[in-house]
């Protein structure tokens, strides 16, 4: 198990924004995500205006390229935080099933980062294994998963977005598969 750092203190999330927004919101401002929002849009530009530029000399594979990788980097940052939303049986339930179900997809689960309502269970970066930050928030009859990947600094890194967000929607398929039970019994 991956030995937490003493200095490492997790930024405290927004509940009620994050629900609101379908996003996780944190409670401390940061601007990494502004900068880095920023830095793709320029590095778009620039990808795109030096393909166009070179577009005689290089052709459609370089101007082909540019633009995938170009997509890439704006939809990765579009889902880095991205929640994904699913309705659940009640919070007492959708609690326990959450664990339950984080605990099927990850053996080295402690959920130390968890509060009231939200599940929360963070690993640093060991040698060359990425860290994350799987958070669960926990409405009256929803819920909503996301994860982060950490990079170098133990910072979310920007390249994992879709796939943490596509994670998330199987962990989410197979929590809907779980309460299934519990739909099938309760009265409508």
């Amino acid at each position: 198990m991956a030995k937490q750092s003493e200095d490492f203190v997790p930024q405290a999330i927004n509940y009620v924004k994050s629900i609101s927004k379908e996003r996780v919101v944190y409670l401390k401002h940061d601007w990494t995500n502004y900068f880095e929002w920023g830095f793709a849009v320029i590095f778009t530009a620039i990808i795109i205006d030096a393909a166009i530029e070179s577009f005689s000399v290089v052709g459609y594979p370089f101007v082909a390229f540019s633009a995938i990788f170009s997509l890439l980097l704006l939809t990765n940052l579009y889902y880095q935080n991205k929640l994904v939303k699913v309705d659940g049986v009640g919070l007492l339930w959708n609690k326990e099933d959450g664990m339950k179900t984080l605990r099927e997809f990850y053996d080295d689960l402690t959920f130390d980062a968890s509060v009231e309502n939200i599940i929360r269970d963070i690993k640093l970066n060991e040698g060359f294994k990425n860290g994350r930050d799987i958070v669960v928030l926990l409405d009256d009859k929803t819920v909503y998963f996301h994860k982060s990947t950490f990079g170098r600094g133990n910072s979310p890194s920007s390249f994992f977005g879709i796939i943490n967000y596509l994670k998330c929607k199987k962990i989410a398929e197979r929590f809907q598969d779980i309460q299934q039970n519990y739909k099938q019994e309760l009265p409508s």
